[in-house]
């Protein structure tokens, strides 16, 4: 679960609009809810660790005790088989640890992620939205607290 970092890049929580997150940049620590707004894409490259805080810092969202990822825009993670996009806690290996990623409820939400991990999360991924583009695959997802994936609305692939 662990890749070689070469340098922290600390994010507060808010709205994340066209960004790209690199391996020069990781890992990325999240301590509130980030927000990718509609009509803006965060695109993950591979070996980019994503580490979240065990309290949420912008005490809002689903759960306003756990670190959320929303998308209401696009999500494209873009790991590969060698250097996967892994998704975890900053320091716990609890379940339920952070919220996990939020496919929210809109119409022009995009998500691709491939070749990732996503571990301790309450739940991996939380699809919500009842029209989307969702791609998930060569995509590991351990120790959930409720589920791995959880289908509120839609019907994603």
């Amino acid at each position: 679960m662990s890749l070689n970092a070469h340098a922290a890049t600390n994010i507060g929580g808010g709205v994340i609009a066209n960004q790209t997150w690199t391996v020069s940049g990781s890992p990325y620590i999240i301590a509130g809810d980030i927000i990718i707004p509609a009509a803006s894409t965060l695109t993950i490259e591979p070996g980019v660790q994503v580490l979240f805080a065990s309290t949420d810092a912008m005490g809002g969202g689903d759960d306003a005790n756990r670190v959320e990822l929303v998308v209401h825009g696009t999500l494209a993670v873009t790991g590969d088989a060698s250097a996967p996009v892994v998704f975890s806690p900053e320091f716990s290996t609890s379940p339920g640890a952070w919220y996990g990623i939020v496919v929210a409820d809109s119409t022009s939400v995009a998500v691709s992620i491939q070749h990732a991990e996503i571990h301790y999360a309450r739940f991996g991924i939380t699809h919500k939205a009842p029209i989307t583009n969702t791609l998930v695959q060569d995509t590991v997802i351990t120790h959930s607290q409720t589920a791995g994936f959880y289908v509120s609305a839609g019907t994603p692939p």
